[in-house]
């Protein structure tokens, strides 16, 4: 489970990363902001895979807690594209 954790969360990852490049920030800072921002609760799941569940139960826990932030996650940032007034917002 640990390992199917793992890569639902690197997808994420990356799909959330291609989001902010198709958002096109406006400075460097800005995209470092938007990096980090999109990119921690994915990195502070990992951890938890990695280092805290030690048994099954728990591993199988964090992978569905992982599967309902990242699509969550993932659903916010397709609103920001749905709606243009959102995007305008964040820009």
């Amino acid at each position: 489970m640990k390992a199917k954790g793992l890569m639902v969360l690197a997808v994420a990852s990356i799909i959330s990363l291609l989001f902010v490049i198709v958002l096109k920030p406006t400075s460097l800072g800005a995209a470092a902001f938007y990096c980090a921002w999109l990119l921690f609760p994915y990195a502070a799941l990992s951890l938890d895979l990695i280092f805290w569940s030690k048994n099954p139960p728990e591993a199988t826990a964090i992978f569905y807690v992982a599967v309902v932030i990242s699509g969550g996650g993932l659903l916010f940032l397709s609103f920001l594209f749905l709606i243009p007034i959102l995007k305008e917002a964040l820009l």
